[in-house]
């Protein structure tokens, strides 16, 4: 492909990659808002508060709000970095990878938090059963994490293509 072609393919998938990374940042702004709700709720209620799984179930409900706000970062980051001009750089393929472990992180929280969620409603000495631990899982942010992963290794190779093709011409 010649440099003539090249560059206005560039800049729309510039800006294809800013919008998108503008709506994870507003979704990821979302979450902190909801997520922060439950936390302190969690955090302000006497009956929970002498429970002996507090401390793990006041973390696993602020772990989403904290990974909302990396996320927010990462994005704002992710924005800047394709914007800026060659959106094949090494730190726009470590925002994506980094974004897909929080993402897949947080899918195992939920499956952790769902469950103590789940003991703490019986007073810790309920069981859990199998479905109250499926219903939890975050499913959406498990494949978006692997998806992000994915999409951070094909960053890197298009960035050894465009490098290569550099080169030639």
């Amino acid at each position: 492909m010649s440099s003539d072609n090249r560059t206005p393919r560039l800049h729309s998938f510039r800006i294809a990659c800013a919008i998108a990374s503008a709506t994870l940042c507003a979704t990821a702004i979302a979450q902190v808002a909801f997520s922060l709700k439950p936390a302190i709720e969690v955090l302000d209620n006497p009956v929970i508060a002498d429970s002996p799984a507090y401390p793990a179930l006041a973390i696993s409900t602020l772990v989403p709000a904290v990974i909302g706000i990396a996320t927010t970062i990462l994005s704002a980051v992710l924005v800047w970095t394709i914007k800026s001009g060659d959106p094949f750089k090494k730190g726009s393929a470590t925002c994506l990878k980094v974004l897909g472990i929080l993402f897949v992180v947080q899918a195992a929280t939920s499956l952790y938090a769902g469950s103590l969620k789940t003991v703490s409603m019986f007073g810790g000495e309920g069981a859990v059963g199998a479905q109250e631990i499926a219903s939890s899982f975050d499913w959406t942010s498990l494949v978006l994490g692997i998806v992000l992963f994915m999409l951070s290794q094909l960053f890197l190779y298009a960035r050894e293509l465009y490098l290569d093709s550099d080169e030639i011409a």
